[in-house]
């Protein structure tokens, strides 16, 4: 197991947070091109990433979208499998809504739940961005006061030292993303590996405002009468059955495991089946991971519990579809105990549930 204090890339949080946006799989929102030469004003002689035009995409993605989209995630960037470590989002508007900071803290003491924290209950401060938009012109830059590479600092060794610089600038005829990153020792990286790890901002962005496009019904936060919350989905009577729309949510949550590449998929009863995935290290060895989803037609209950490469169940997610209306409940628990219910959740949710309508209304499935 990883000591107290080893809150890289092998961890628990990443883990399930990186299993997730691979198992989400199926392709690009929009294509990035790595090595271009800037061609906004401020940048002319810097190279940048460059995204194909988002006009001929399908749906289009409209600029005005994906500005709003890109500030509402700098203003709460935090993951679905985040949440569950979360102590606080505060963002701290500095002149304006338009210059602001924001600053996200994992609770200490729940880090240490899982072994990933230093052991004394020392919050880390995972991300903490300065942010300044330019509306008129289309711009969004920030700058991280703590490194993303090392999914942030410690509280106590946090200074806030300016690190590196992303702005993004939507170009127009056609409309594009350009994303020039300056780190503060005066780099100007910009290669194929900078483009590949932008997919994750990217794919986000521009595939929420595609979503929303075409979205037939929406997910939100809705307190029940017990006092608990949920992600809720509106009702779905009018675009598909139960039993359609239950079958083909399973076939759909199985499809993305199925993306994650090496895993093994096993069915050792029915209305379940597990996936085995192989992790990589920080040492260059491999680990495994084990996620197993049940799913009960009769019952309308479906959950998938995730599982660290130690075997411990870290969280698990609950969906329960209701006949009379037709609609998706959502909620996850942690390890902890805690229920998890948040907008981000809200919105994998949403996603899920549309593509299930439209896979569920489909000749090809």
């Amino acid at each position: 197991a990883q000591g107290r204090g080893d809150f890289g890339p092998g961890s628990v949080c990443t883990e399930a947070c990186e299993d997730r946006v691979v198992a989400m799989g199926g392709g690009h929102s929009v294509e990035l091109l790595a090595d271009q030469d800037a061609v906004s004003e401020k940048f002319r002689g810097k190279k940048c990433i460059m995204s194909a035009t988002l006009d001929d995409l399908d749906p289009p993605a409209e600029p005005d979208g994906v500005f709003k989209e890109l500030v509402e995630w700098l203003r709460r960037p935090v993951e679905p499998m985040g949440e569950g470590v979360l102590k606080s989002v505060t963002v701290t508007e500095d002149d304006g809504e338009d210059n602001f900071t924001t600053k996200v803290i994992a609770d200490g003491f729940k880090l240490d739940a899982y072994g990933f924290g230093k052991g004394d209950g020392t919050d880390r401060v995972t991300r903490w961005k300065k942010v300044k938009l330019d509306r008129a012109n289309g711009v969004v830059e920030w700058t991280d006061l703590v490194s993303e590479l090392t999914l942030g600092a410690w509280a106590d060794e946090a200074t806030g030292e300016t690190g590196t610089c992303i702005t993004v600038t939507i170009l127009k005829n056609p409309h594009r993303l350009e994303i020039v990153i300056q780190d503060a020792d005066g780099t100007n990286p910009s290669g194929e590996a900078v483009a590949n790890a932008l997919y994750g901002l990217t794919d986000r962005i521009v595939g929420m405002v595609q979503q929303l496009a075409k979205a037939k019904v929406k997910a939100s936060v809705e307190t029940k009468g017990s006092g608990e919350k949920s992600v809720m989905v509106e009702p779905m009577d009018e675009h598909v059955d139960f039993d359609g729309f239950f079958n083909k949510f399973i076939t759909i949550q199985r499809e993305k495991f199925e993306k994650i590449p090496g895993v093994v998929i096993d069915d050792p009863t029915e209305g379940e089946f597990v996936t085995v995935a192989i992790i990589p290290q920080p040492d260059g060895s491999e680990k495994t991971s084990t996620n197993s989803v049940k799913h009960n037609v009769n019952t309308g209950s479906i959950t998938l519990e995730m599982h660290d490469t130690e075997g411990i169940l870290v969280n698990t997610m609950y969906w329960q579809l209701h006949k009379d209306p037709l609609q998706l409940e959502a909620w996850s628990i942690t390890k902890t105990g805690e229920r998890i219910v948040s907008e981000s959740i809200a919105r994998v949710v949403q996603f899920d549930t549309n593509q299930t309508i439209e896979r569920a209304n489909s000749w090809f499935g």
